[in-house]
């Protein structure tokens, strides 16, 4: 049968072109038009479609593996030691004239704040550790502290990446203003039950 044949798109469209151009020939001309029409019919044969089964489960959405309060633990030792190297070594104006730092954390287009309790791990830090929603910040004016009206600096942790149970890589950097901010990988290590960051390395600097 003619409908049971296996056509490509491009023989359809040799045949088309064939019909198309002028011939003396009727019987040929005539056998194209019948080889079209079958063509066109079997193709606009609809396939036949799986009932729906009111019985079967519906689809599951994929979903990761709950993080254990000891790996929450652990990714909160590590955020805090980026921090506390980025405080000392960052290339901005400031440094620690700031009248405050503000932290973010940013994993890819996810941007969260730290709450209350994290903060409360920078007691011992001067400037004051704020929340990054405590803050305005644009190229032009920088980072501006919500309250009190003055300049500050931004700091962000994004992504960690476990080299080993006791070795990971975090990306990072700061943020003053449009003309300086960084990106960074920072190096850490856990020696004697503490996260410390060994090195880092700068990607970028405006």
């Amino acid at each position: 049968m003619i409908d049971q044949l296996s056509f490509s798109r491009h023989q359809m469209a040799e045949l088309i072109v064939m019909f198309a151009k002028p011939t003396k020939s009727i019987a040929m001309k005539t056998t194209a038009t019948i080889i079209l029409a079958c063509l066109v019919v079997a193709c606009s044969k609809e396939q036949p479609t799986k009932p729906v089964d009111p019985l079967d489960d519906p689809p599951q959405p994929t979903t990761t593996a709950p993080v254990t309060e000891a790996e929450r633990a652990e990714t909160l030792s590590i955020r805090e030691a980026t921090f506390r190297y980025q405080f000392q070594k960052n290339a901005s104006g400031q440094q620690q004239k700031a009248s405050a730092y503000f932290l973010t954390f940013n994993d890819g287009d996810k941007s969260d704040y730290p709450d209350a309790s994290f903060l409360k791990r920078f007691a011992d830090v001067t400037p004051p550790v704020k929340s990054g929603k405590d803050c305005d910040s644009s190229a032009e004016k920088g980072v501006v502290d919500k309250v009190t009206g003055q300049r500050g600096l931004i700091f962000r942790v994004g992504a960690i990446k476990w080299i080993s149970d006791t070795e990971v890589e975090v990306s990072g950097g700061y943020y003053e203003a449009g003309l300086s901010s960084s990106g960074n990988t920072y190096f850490l290590k856990k020696k004697d039950g503490k996260w410390v960051v060994e090195r880092d390395q700068m990607h970028w600097i405006s």
